[in-house]
């Protein structure tokens, strides 16, 4: 067996933003490596079988028609200490990714604090290239994804990393064998491959409220707004963006998909694990769910960064239960809630000019009354959605 294989987990991923849709992003460098697992893509052409008149069974050649690329990526989320004025060396190493998948960034030198919304569209697009590398290292192979839209989803479990998935489509793709080494490949994106040395965040040192009743600002749990005394233990939590892929087809000089757009197939959904507790906590789930009462979804992942600083970052959501099932783990009994997210309340004066779930207009807002974010970085927001997370360096 003289040719060399490709083995699994060899090769290397960059991702950039582009500045005109399928165009592809400026020359890659060292800073758009991203750190991936699982990583999956393909390339697929639709063949059109003919089958015209002929004294025998058809047998002619299929003709090669629309191609498609498709990718998948998981990755940790590795926040960096952020300075002010923030840009784009500031933001998490899936930042790329993230706008790739809808999520409309807002930076706040003021607070230094960059602010990422889920908005109901992709404005944004990626090159995402990707790179195999064989046992001998004297080949790669290349492939060159362009106009990439993706839908996302993330999970956290205690004690685990923050993991993000990614998977979508791209416009178009090129798959290029090479001749050059991947040290030749490094030297041409600027000399190296640095990941970086932050460290992902970790669910094992979980602040913030937690769950919140809005109609009557119960810290589910115990305590009080900004003190909660966690009695309502939760075991992990996981996020959905159903945004669906959709591909439109158009005659193109390159033969493939005219555009890739995100099409929301649903509002994004969450899942949360909690322990099942007596009455003490506050907390009865089929009161909540069969009442419609609204519960805000507010945790804060903290970890050490770059330098000893600590970043944070609190994923805000206002929600209502649509499903509980129960289950047990560890001897414990718990509470298996499914949660449908909607439209923010004004949380500025309590929700009472704006409840929940009532007006798609109403922006993320800091408020005394609730929970809310950490600063106010989203005064003058053009840009609304569903969720929010939110980095800060504290």
């Amino acid at each position: 067996m003289a040719n060399e294989v490709y083995p699994v987990g060899r090769g290397f991923v960059l991702v950039d933003v582009e500045a005109s849709y399928g165009a592809g992003a400026a020359a890659m460098t060292a800073d758009d490596v991203v750190y991936v697992e699982d990583v999956s893509m393909d390339q697929v052409t639709d063949m059109i079988t003919r089958e015209g008149v002929s004294p025998e069974r058809p047998g002619f050649r299929p003709v090669a028609g629309m191609e498609h690329a498709s990718l998948s990526v998981s990755t940790e989320c590795r926040p960096k200490v952020q300075t002010a004025p923030l840009d784009d060396a500031d933001a998490p190493d899936i930042d790329k990714l993230l706008r790739a998948a809808g999520w409309a960034r807002e930076d706040d030198d003021a607070n230094v604090t960059q602010t990422y919304l889920s908005t109901t569209y992709a404005s944004e697009s990626a090159e995402v290239q990707m790179f195999e590398i064989n046992d001998a290292n004297n080949s790669q192979t290349l492939w060159d994804f362009l106009g990439v839209r993706l839908d996302w989803s993330f999970s956290w479990n205690a004690g685990e990393r923050w993991m993000w998935t990614f998977e979508g489509n791209g416009q178009s793709v090129q798959r290029i064998d090479t001749g050059a080494s991947w040290e030749d490949t490094v030297t041409g994106i600027g000399g190296s491959i640095n990941y970086g040395s932050d460290e992902p965040l970790v669910a094992k040192a979980v602040s913030g409220n937690g769950l919140v009743e809005l109609d009557g600002n119960v810290v589910f749990g115990g305590g009080v707004l900004g003190a909660p005394t966690h009695e309502l233990g939760v075991l992990s939590l996981s996020a959905s963006g159903n945004m669906g892929v959709s591909e439109h087809e158009a005659a193109t000089a390159e033969g493939a998909l005219g555009r890739v757009l995100m099409v929301p197939a649903g509002p994004i959904t969450l899942e949360c694990v909690v322990e099942q507790t007596n009455s003490g906590a506050g907390f009865d789930p089929y009161i909540l769910r069969n009442a419609m009462t609204p519960i805000e979804v507010n945790y804060t992942l903290t970890q050490t960064g770059t330098g000893g600083s600590l970043v944070t970052a609190r994923i805000t959501a206002y929600a209502l239960i649509t499903g509980i099932s129960l289950a047990d783990s560890n001897g414990r009994k718990t509470w298996s809630l499914s949660l449908e997210c909607v439209y923010p309340e004004s949380a500025s004066d309590g929700g009472t000019t704006t409840e929940v779930g009532e007006d798609p207009s109403q922006a993320f807002e800091m408020g005394a009354s609730d929970i809310g974010l950490a600063n106010a970085p989203l005064a003058g927001l053009a840009r609304l959605g569903t969720m929010a997370i939110q980095f800060i360096t504290v």
